[in-house]
């Protein structure tokens, strides 16, 4: 049985403060929210969740890390919540990094460690995970957990801003070469080449017999 998601512990609001894009963001806010696919928690569903987590299921890795963070279908249970979604993490889990996060940022369960925090949200942007590239920004930018850094909080904006669609990519705006246009082009310039050496050896040959 393939158990999904239930709900995504924290998300990130990132509102701009102004209308730019390199413009101050507000600082973070996090709020548990509910997460696609709403699955019944009853005991046999809790049962084969741990199943399939003991099993090394990164799905369920988390799902179960979920559940002991809100209590919802077993005893609320923090440190084993962290502990089930480090695991998730590590079993590659592409929203266990930036929730680990988020952990760290809040302190549930554990010492608030922004140092540590801001590794799991590099952890969570160099997958891929585009909440992270906003995050990230904001970390380097007001310093939280790793030093300020204004090129690198600028670097990880306009990431989030590509893969959003708000800003062309890169490679977007590089055009694409084109080997009929290229081949096209070098033949003509063969033959205007050739064109102008003919015209030349011609003149030069008719002053020689005038010469003589």
């Amino acid at each position: 049985m393939t158990l999904k998601k239930k709900i995504l512990l924290f998300s990130f609001l990132l509102p701009f403060g102004c209308a730019s894009a390199f413009a101050a963001r507000a600082p973070l806010g996090m709020t548990p929210v509910p997460k696609a696919a709403a699955v019944k928690v009853t005991p046999a569903y809790v049962a084969a969740l741990k199943k399939q987590a003991a099993g090394g299921d990164a799905a369920a890795e988390f799902n179960l890390a979920v559940l002991y963070h809100t209590g919802e279908g077993v005893t609320k249970n923090y440190q084993k919540s962290l502990q089930w979604m480090e695991k998730a993490a590590a079993d590659g889990d592409k929203d266990a990094p930036l929730n680990l996060y988020a952990i760290y940022t809040q302190g549930n369960g554990v010492e608030k460690n922004p140092a540590k925090a801001a590794k799991w949200c590099m952890r969570a942007a160099r997958a891929g995970n585009v909440k992270a590239y906003f995050v990230l920004s904001d970390i380097y930018r007001y310093g939280r957990g790793a030093p300020q850094n204004a090129r690198l909080s600028a670097f990880w904006l306009l990431r989030g801003l590509q893969a959003e669609g708000k800003l062309p990519s890169p490679r977007a705006r590089k055009p694409a070469f084109n080997v009929k246009a290229a081949l096209l082009s070098g033949l003509a310039g063969l033959m205007l080449l050739c064109g102008i050496m003919f015209v030349y050896l011609y003149r030069r040959k008719k002053q020689e017999q005038t010469d003589a």
